[in-house]
């Protein structure tokens, strides 16, 4: 238990005897279907459209993240070195003492993340959020030279892509 037994816990069970969590010796470098696997756990894909300036495409905020108990940051910079970008942002909240890992440029999603998981497909429900996320990215990539009626359409397909994602996707 990471914050260690309730109060409540203790008074029903007064001989809990506490163990020490054994140290772990991190790899140097991860496993592609091991980092795949923790993904479909700990990580995800989003997209996001800013409800102000519904007609401009640089309202949209995108990004691939792995989020961990601060205790596992060790863990979280291995990530940085496998897909060589990222940041590990620390939450501040000490009630909920997380980091994450976030990948947001649009390059390095491209090139790097995108490649990954076509590789190394997630075998799980979120592999569907990926798929979307995708679709999208290639959608924003290819956006440059729309005029502003197409970029108004292409939001409009991004936010619907946003709505198959993650806790709003139906089944």
């Amino acid at each position: 238990i990471n914050r260690g037994a309730s109060a409540k816990v203790l008074k029903a069970f007064p001989n809990i005897i506490g163990v020490k969590r054994p140290e772990l010796e991190l790899p140097m470098k991860l496993n592609p279907s091991w980092v795949s696997g923790f993904v479909a756990g700990d990580g995800g894909f989003s997209i996001y459209v800013h409800p102000k300036a519904q007609s401009e495409l640089e309202r949209l905020s995108y990004r691939f993240y792995i989020t961990q108990h601060s205790k596992d940051l060790n863990v979280m910079k291995l990530f940085i070195n496998f897909f060589n970008t990222g940041i590990i942002y620390e939450r501040s909240n000490p009630l909920t003492p997380r980091v994450d890992f976030i990948i947001q440029d649009i390059n390095s999603i491209i090139n790097l993340v995108i490649p990954h998981f076509e590789s190394f497909p997630l075998n799980t429900l979120k592999q569907k959020d990926f798929e979307t996320f995708k679709n999208a990215i290639y959608l924003i990539k290819n956006s440059a030279n729309l005029n502003p009626m197409e970029r108004k359409e292409l939001l409009n397909k991004i936010k619907t892509l946003s709505l198959e994602m993650n806790s709003n996707r139906e089944e």
